[in-house]
């Protein structure tokens, strides 16, 4: 139900992408958000420019995700959703995202997708808590930890694809966290991100 939801409902969170990428400039200190949700997750960009100090509003501007390829069709957010590839279990690595819910949505027979086998959801309550998924198929994604990876992966991997030339170990990112984060779930959320590919001397929560 909850794959189904998110697909429903994403009508009106879609595009046509038919429009050019971003190219990094070379000069201009650029700046990463992301948005660590327990439901959906997001990334976005902002150049830094001394005018913005004096500006009402500053242009930040968000990285769409590929929802689905073939029809040109992105959104500004992504399911936190990670899961074992079930669609092909000769295939290596995991699936992300909107990834999940097209190949589930593909399934002419969906199989039945297990929280903390297959499927793994709502990871971030888990951060800090040395939790195991002892069930997990897959030894990708039997922490808490190893899925958050995968999810910053996800979100610095179409941040690439929106801006060719894009060094993620180099690039000041701000991630949001909830205020009530113990300092066991803060440092295992940054040592995801840097694991995912930030650099820990650049990263903010």
């Amino acid at each position: 139900p909850l794959l189904q939801q998110r697909e429903s409902g994403r009508s009106s969170r879609c595009w046509n992408a038919n429009r050019g990428e971003t190219p990094v400039k070379a000069t201009t200190p650029l700046y990463l958000g992301i948005d660590f949700g327990t439901t959906n997750s997001s990334v976005a960009y902002i150049y830094g420019d001394p005018r913005h100090l004096q500006a009402q509003h500053v242009p930040v501007e968000p990285v769409r995700i590929t929802m689905d390829a073939e029809n040109n069709l992105t959104a500004e957010r992504m399911p936190t959703l990670i899961s074992t590839r079930f669609d092909d279990r000769r295939a290596k690595g995991l699936a992300s995202g909107w990834e999940v819910v097209r190949i589930f949505g593909h399934r002419k027979k969906a199989p039945l997708l297990r929280k903390g086998h297959e499927l793994f959801e709502s990871v971030k309550s888990d951060l800090g808590s040395s939790r195991v998924y002892a069930h997990a198929s897959s030894p990708e994604c039997n922490t808490p930890k190893k899925v958050a990876v995968a999810v910053f992966r996800a979100l610095l991997s179409a941040a690439s694809d929106t801006l060719p030339g894009l060094d993620t170990s180099s690039v000041r990112t701000v991630i949001t966290v909830p205020a009530s984060l113990n300092a066991e779930a803060r440092q295992e959320t940054r040592d995801a991100a840097v694991e995912a590919g930030l650099s820990g001397n650049r990263v903010e929560l």
